[in-house]
């Protein structure tokens, strides 16, 4: 029921359309991505592990979605060949859905995201704010030499307990450009 809860809010807290396309970035074996395929046109999923993803696409077959595709590699290589192989159209942004490990995205990471313009809002999910913290910053700092692309505003954040009785929570915090 908790990680539902966590879905429902990912969703909501997206806005996709039918028209949008949804990067899964540290996507695991796709559940968030594949819970969002019937929400947007397309949902395109990265991980570095590759049995994971092998898990993401038997999920996405036994679940008759059609309209996603995981591959293996990482945030800090393949968010900008992802977006840009995807035929997107000059006026269609990407919602890019983050769930990275507990010390968050390695900076290289976060300047793909920064400098692939077509990503127009990320929703970011952390078990660990306090690490992700360095992320976050880095997401909404003025453009510079390393981090080219326009800020990324945070606009919401909701958590969600997906751990009673004890000290943790999921953070889902929403950003936009």
């Amino acid at each position: 029921k908790a990680a539902e809860k966590l879905y429902e809010e990912i969703i909501g807290l997206a806005g996709a359309t039918k028209d949008s396309t949804v990067l899964d970035v540290c996507c695991g074996t796709g559940t968030i991505g594949l819970s969002m395929a019937k929400h947007c046109k397309q949902v395109l999923g990265m991980e570095i592990i590759p049995e994971a993803i092998e898990d993401a696409n038997i999920n996405a077959k036994e679940n008759g979605i059609e309209n996603a595709k995981f591959t293996v590699g990482s945030a800090e290589d393949h968010i900008f060949p992802l977006v840009r192989d995807a035929n997107l159209r000059d006026d269609e942004g990407v919602i890019a859905i983050l769930d990275p490990p507990r010390n968050g995205l390695q900076m290289k990471g976060i300047m793909q995201l920064r400098n692939t313009l077509k990503i127009k809002k990320i929703v970011y999910v952390s078990c660990s704010p306090k690490q992700a913290l360095r992320n976050f910053v880095d997401l909404a700092k003025r453009s510079s030499k390393l981090l080219k692309g326009p800020p990324f505003i945070p606009k919401v954040a909701v958590s969600v307990d997906m751990f009673p009785n004890t000290s943790h929570f999921e953070l889902v915090i929403v950003f936009e450009r």
